[in-house]
């Protein structure tokens, strides 16, 4: 339904792509964080740091969404 209202396609579409590159971070993060800790190297700041830009993006992409359903009810 929302699909086929022309202005959700590339909302939607934005959407998709920001959950798959999230669940592509975490993926890697779950297969690299042991080999970090062996090297001793603390990742905790750079990894909070990346979780934040991805749920800032989702926080934006998510209010864009509203705003357009909003708009077009």
């Amino acid at each position: 339904m929302l699909g086929q209202i022309p202005s959700m396609g590339d909302i939607l579409g934005q959407i998709s792509q920001q959950t798959l590159e999230c669940a592509r971070f975490i993926r890697d993060y779950s297969e690299t964080k042991n080999f970090w800790k062996r090297l001793g190297k603390d990742i905790l700041t750079e990894t909070n740091n990346e979780i934040q830009r991805y749920s800032d993006a989702l926080d934006a992409l998510m209010q864009n969404f509203r705003d357009r359903v909003a708009r077009d009810v």
